[in-house]
């Protein structure tokens, strides 16, 4: 050790009993090891955090709907959508939107949806379905019942609403 000490000194251009050298190896290890704790710390921290936000699955629901008019949904395919609360179905019979309670067994219609296509779709809240009727864009409170216009839509076939 006192060899290499010497060597050490010899290079840096200090004595073999400079306190400086002597502390300098000590110092570099506890850092090293004090570097490599930090970065594990962090990764066990964002791996706990990771998983903890991991969505469980969601409980399977089975349900039948029965056509609330009192006939069948015909041979046209039956256009749905659920809340993304996952509490309320809206669907469209007869040409127009009914809704349904999935802890509820019956539907009921809203009224003012009545159009030929509506192409429900959900608000990201669950507190609004927008539709087509009358060649417009329309949005329904699911609370009040109340419609307003959004704009003209023509041909309109379904949409989609992000936050």
């Amino acid at each position: 050790m006192a060899i290499y000490l010497e060597a050490l000194s010899s290079l840096s251009g200090t004595t073999a009993s400079t306190p400086a050298v002597r502390k300098a190896f000590p110092a570099a290890r506890y850092l090293h090891w004090a570097f490599t704790a930090a970065i594990t710390l962090a990764a066990v921290l964002f791996a706990v955090g990771y998983f903890q936000r991991v969505a469980k699955p969601a409980a399977a629901i089975r349900l039948s709907i029965n056509s609330p008019t009192g006939g069948s949904f015909g041979t046209r395919p039956v256009r749905m959508a659920l809340s993304p609360d996952g509490h309320t179905l809206v669907f469209e019979q007869g040409g127009r939107l009914w809704k349904r309670e999935l802890k509820e067994s019956t539907a009921s219609p809203l009224a003012g949806t009545e159009g030929e296509y509506p192409f429900p779709f959900w608000s990201p809240d669950s507190r609004f379905v927008g539709f087509f009727a009358e060649r417009k864009l329309k949005v329904i409170d699911m609370q009040s019942g109340s419609i307003r216009v959004v704009c003209d839509a023509p041909a309109g076939r379904g949409g989609t609403w992000s936050s």
